[in-house]
């Protein structure tokens, strides 16, 4: 059986010169620090799919400023075999209201700036988003 790449959305926030962290809870990224973010639905505009994911795993709120880039993530398993393909719109935004607390998919979440991230376990890539976020508000 072949694996069809399935859309995802994730949301790069700022606030007060730094970024939102959410802690995967779910099993594809497990425990890893990630964006908020998950699948798109059917029929839904990416921008409205990253917003609502954002407010459902952390109860904030944001404006998309701009599209930072898509990436692939591909999961195989010890064989090589395909066992997952996402392709990830990760959008920059600016926060707007709500106090940042764990709610679906998430264990946790933390406000991280520069130079407070670098002990994080995180998913690949997103250690290179922060600086190229924070670069843009500084």
């Amino acid at each position: 059986m072949s694996v069809k790449p399935v859309a995802g959305v994730s949301m790069c926030v700022i606030r007060n010169g730094k970024v939102l962290l959410a802690k995967r809870g779910n099993q594809i990224g497990y425990g890893l620090w990630s964006f908020p973010g998950g699948h798109v639905e059917d029929g839904e505009p990416l921008r409205a799919a990253a917003l609502r994911e954002l407010k459902e795993e952390t109860g904030v709120e944001a404006e998309i400023i701009r599209l930072m880039d898509t990436i692939e993530i591909i999961h195989k398993d010890k064989t090589g075999k395909v066992e997952a393909h996402f392709v990830l719109s990760v959008f920059l935004g600016n926060w707007i209201s709500g106090e940042a607390k764990a709610a679906s998919d998430v264990s946790d979440v933390r406000w991280i700036n520069s130079n407070n991230h670098y002990d994080l376990k995180m998913t690949p890539g997103t250690s290179d988003f922060i600086q190229t976020a924070l670069k843009q508000f500084t």
